[in-house]
């Protein structure tokens, strides 16, 4: 039976249908395969609509020992990152926070999005000492000065680019600049910091059923507020953060050259950039088909084939891939215990 827009809706049916896709998003098992359906999706597609034997060709003229020395360069970065997490837990080993970097890399790449990474760190770092509201605070300052460094690496980029763009990207850029500025730092005044402990307080004489969770978010608002007080490590820490991106554009420039894709190392910054915003969502399983989508979808502007644009994700995803299987072997080697760090 055809169904017209003058069909009655059996309204059971429609709840029926609604707590069958509610159960399938709220499995995660499921979720992770549905995802990963997608991601096959996406690049199947891609795939079906490029010439496969141009892709191999152009796979194969890419340097193997560039390859390797990409794999070391992005090794360095990610000790780079951990580098700048130090700043926020100096108690810490940076040894120790290294290993969690990478074993962050390997859960990146086996579950969706960049953000289930450091999810993963955070309950390694958090439980192993209780502490969990500090470190996840840890973790949350750093990725926002790691934002702050991508966007002012694009910012950069965009002012000096001779490419034609959108004036919405750049002050959307600019936009979630403030934004994170503001976050960083707004807790470290005090009228806005006791405005958020009042009110906790009074949810918490409201509803004492809700007592472990208001304090647990004090203790982290008070970690924050610690935070926000180190101006100057802080800083340094976006510093950092610049730096971490400058290595990811540069693995991107000279894999670039080396296949033959001549694009020029300041328009990288706001390629790489970009790239980077759209693996952070957790849409797909380690990226794929993101990647591939958003470097067509740019390097095509530029006057780039699909099949190069593909070619140098694959080998860009090769580097990562190599990374993420040395953070496996940790996650599957000896286990150590960090040592505790709360901001005093």
């Amino acid at each position: 039976m055809e169904l017209s827009l003058g069909t009655p809706v059996n309204g059971k049916l429609l709840i029926n249908m609604w707590k069958c896709l509610s159960g399938i998003f709220k499995n995660k098992y499921l979720k992770n395969v549905l995802k990963l359906i997608i991601s096959l999706s996406f690049l199947v597609y891609f795939l079906c609509g490029s010439n496969i034997k141009a892709i191999i060709i152009y796979l194969k003229s890419a340097s193997v020992w560039i390859f390797v020395a990409m794999i070391i360069l992005n090794l360095i970065s990610v000790f780079m990152n951990s580098l700048k997490w130090h700043l926020l837990l100096k108690k810490q080993k940076i040894g120790d926070l290294f290993r969690l970097n990478l074993i962050a890399q390997f859960y990146t790449l086996i579950l969706p999005g960049q953000i289930a990474g450091e999810a993963v760190k955070t309950v390694i770092l958090g439980k192993s000492k209780n502490d969990f509201e500090g470190i996840a605070v840890s973790v949350i300052v750093d990725k926002i000065t790691g934002f702050l460094g991508l966007f002012i690496i694009m910012l950069v980029g965009l002012f000096l680019t001779n490419i034609l763009y959108s004036k919405i990207m750049l002050w959307s850029i600019l936009s979630a600049f403030a934004i994170g500025i503001f976050f960083l730092f707004c807790l470290q005044i005090n009228f806005i910091f006791n405005i958020i402990d009042q009110f906790l307080n009074r949810i918490e004489i409201k509803y004492p059923k809700l007592k472990k969770i208001v304090f647990s978010l004090q203790k982290a608002f008070h970690a924050w507020h610690i935070y926000s007080k180190s101006v100057i490590t802080l800083l340094i820490s976006i510093s950092g953060g610049i730096i971490y991106q400058f290595m990811g554009v540069l693995l991107f420039y000279i894999f670039a050259n080396n296949m033959i894709i001549s694009i020029p190392l300041i328009d990288w910054f706001w390629i790489v950039g970009l790239l980077s915003i759209a693996l952070f969502l957790p849409i797909t399983i380690g990226g794929i088909g993101v990647r591939e989508g958003t470097l067509v979808g740019i390097l095509g502007t530029l006057g780039i084939v699909q099949e190069k644009a593909l070619a140098l994700s694959f080998v860009i995803f090769g580097v990562q891939i190599i990374t993420s299987l040395i953070g496996g072997i940790v996650v599957l080697g000896k286990a150590f215990q960090p040592v505790q760090n709360i901001p005093q």
